[in-house]
């Protein structure tokens, strides 16, 4: 048996309020469970593990719960308030990727001003770091899983080596007049595609930055998107998805190399759907299959919604009790069927399965 299902297993409680309107003869989306805790916690990062064997949730009370996807039950608690004097929340989480050679299943976790790295099947923190008074909001790694880099309240972004444990350099930040950088809080990070030395951030200054890790600056800059969650994403194909909490325009694809606007994707594609009541985004996400859908979700009007690469609406996931904040999809993509989980202050996982009989899918 694998360690995590050593951990006692605890009873999930179903919830089922919730819309999910298909808009597509070719896309099929359906409910697939539901995990929830018998005293609901507003969760703050959903992600699936390299398999999707587990999903992790972040929660307002300090722990991060995994869940078994073929059990539905919660297998191990990583609890974050062991040694401080007051219940901090988990901001953002991280699986570090699959790696030759390395041990699988570690994830990072950021609670106020701690990261920590667990190895979840022993529930052992196998690396912690504080950062007196600051907060973390995100974080990223890079895809060969060799640095990662944090965002923070001060305005600086630190990429550290992944395996060392030590500090490579630190960009921006409001005690730093060397570079230019971030004048807000840094809420999304990205590392590109293919190449570990460039970096995309964005937060409340409505600038998302393109930084050149080798010189240590900003070499390129997207004014507008306004991001307040984790609201960027990037594909294969050098396109960059940003999520904005505002009622105009809040979910954009942007070109990399031109930095130009390619697609203002219609937010509102029913056509009973009042604009002046438009969700206003924390979250979004391109699927792991080369970004064929987009995922998107925030509150005001508390939704999800499903798109294909164009931009065209699929599907909704609305009429949830509280705003989705968090999302993320599956990462075996050769699987028929993938898979959506989406959390928020409700509490509850949601996680929908989707597929597609389009030919050009």
């Amino acid at each position: 048996m694998d360690p995590l299902e050593k951990e006692k297993e605890k009873q999930i409680v179903p919830s089922t309020k919730y819309n999910l309107s298909v808009f597509d003869e070719n896309f099929h989306m359906d409910i697939e469970t539901t995990l929830e805790i018998k005293e609901p916690i507003g969760i703050h990062s959903v992600k699936f593990n390299y398999n999707d064997q587990y999903v992790a949730a972040g929660y307002r009370d300090g722990y991060v719960r995994i869940f078994n996807m073929m059990t539905k039950k919660i297998v191990c608690e990583l609890n974050c308030n062991e040694e401080n004097e007051n219940q901090t929340l988990v901001q953002v989480m991280k699986w570090r990727p699959k790696m030759e050679g390395r041990t699988n299943n570690i994830l990072m976790s950021a609670c106020r001003d701690t990261i920590y790295e667990w190895h979840t099947p022993s529930r052992k923190i196998v690396y912690k770091k504080t950062f007196p008074d600051n907060t973390i909001f995100s974080m990223d790694y890079s895809n060969d899983g060799n640095d990662y880099a944090l965002g923070f309240k001060d305005f600086s972004i630190r990429v550290y080596d992944g395996v060392k444990k030590v500090e490579k350099l630190k960009l921006g930040g409001h005690d730093n007049h060397k570079v230019t950088g971030h004048m807000s809080k840094i809420y999304a990070i990205k590392y590109h595609k293919d190449n570990p030395k460039i970096l995309l951030s964005g937060g409340w200054d409505g600038n998302v930055l393109i930084w050149d890790l080798n010189t240590e600056s900003p070499i390129n800059i997207i004014n507008g998107p306004m991001i307040s969650g984790e609201g960027l994403d990037m594909n294969c194909f050098g396109e960059i998805l940003t999520a904005s909490w505002r009622k105009d325009s809040p979910l954009q694809l942007w070109d990399y190399e031109t930095l130009q606007l390619k697609n203002d994707i219609e937010w509102n594609f029913k056509e009973k759907e009042d604009v002046k009541a438009s969700t206003q985004l924390y979250c979004c996400k391109f699927s792991n299959d080369f970004g064929k859908y987009i995922f998107a979700g925030g509150s005001q009007v508390n939704a999800v919604k499903v798109f294909d690469w164009n931009g065209r609406g699929l599907a909704t996931i609305d009429q949830l009790s509280h705003a989705p904040v968090a999302l993320d999809s599956s990462n075996d993509v050769t699987k028929n069927e993938q898979l959506l989980a989406i959390g928020g202050g409700e509490g509850a996982i949601r996680v929908f399965k989707f597929s597609s009989t389009n030919p050009d899918f």
